[in-house]
């Protein structure tokens, strides 16, 4: 590739800007504000509408963590921080794991074409108890993979941190506890992303095919096709590569970004 790695690489902790904060636990209250008001006066519309930007979501922000398992594997050296935007969209998959659990409160308005009884000939699949124990088993295990992933890849660039930061001082000193020296770090962290992102896209490709295939395909159970559940996990990860792509442009004046967002790594 074009562009040149980033040979040391340390994280620089700042104060979230406060107008962008404030911002943004507005639109979340009123977000919480108007899904109450909904499930009060059309419950079905609201799980609804919850379900689809729940499965939204959850595909994008796994995309996240697929991109930057794809960069590990094929060795890429040209990303820089272009890995880090992508790994923050991975930040929101143990939160998929709280959502997929309440989203259970609604099935009956969300799972009305078969939950009070499906065709006999897919009875066997297609019933409450077998969905959602497979698919919170999904959704458990892929996050737990994308903490470990994580955890591995940005603890090199943590180390120090903690004394810095104003917040998560707890989680950076457990994240770098048992520090050996940059270069030891770095090697350790390559050998066990190597081993991690392989499976990170084997989970993703196989849980979110059948994740497509129980909450969006067998909303209407007389349809099927066997390539929906592809579609679906693909449609997620191209999700992830334009909110990536959207977001490094974004960020290319940031503090702490100058310089680093060239034009030939938005090339490459």
């Amino acid at each position: 590739m074009s562009a040149d790695a980033t040979a040391i690489e340390r994280a620089q902790p700042r104060e979230l800007p406060q107008p962008l904060t404030l911002l943004f636990a507005g639109l979340g209250l009123i977000g919480l504000v108007a899904f109450g008001w909904g499930l009060s006066t059309d419950a079905a519309t609201a799980w609804r509408a919850y379900h689809v930007n729940f499965l939204y979501f959850a595909g994008l922000s796994q995309g996240g963590l697929v991109i930057a398992a794809i960069f590990v594997i094929v060795g890429a050296r040209w990303p820089g921080p272009i890995r880090r935007i992508a790994e923050g969209l991975a930040a929101w998959v143990p939160i998929t794991f709280v959502l997929a659990c309440i989203q259970f409160l609604g099935k009956d308005h969300i799972y009305t074409n078969w939950i009070d009884g499906a065709p006999p000939a897919k009875a066997i699949y297609l019933n409450t108890t077998r969905l959602y124990v497979m698919d919170l088993a999904i959704f458990g295990v892929m996050a737990l993979i994308t903490i470990v992933f994580l955890r591995s890849s940005l603890r090199p660039t943590l180390q120090g941190v903690g004394e810095r930061a104003s917040a998560a001082q707890g989680m950076f000193a457990s994240w770098t506890k048992g520090w050996r020296g940059d270069d030891a770090e770095r090697a350790a962290t390559a050998d066990r992303l190597r081993v991690i992102a392989p499976i990170v896209c084997l989970l993703y490709a196989f849980g979110y095919s059948f994740i497509a295939i129980d909450q969006v395909m067998s909303l209407s159970p007389m349809w099927f096709s066997n390539l929906f559940g592809a579609y679906f996990a693909w449609g997620g990860f191209l999700s992830a590569v334009c909110a990536t792509a959207l977001v490094t442009v974004l960020l290319r004046n940031a503090p702490g970004f100058e310089g680093l967002v060239t034009k030939d790594r938005l090339h490459d």
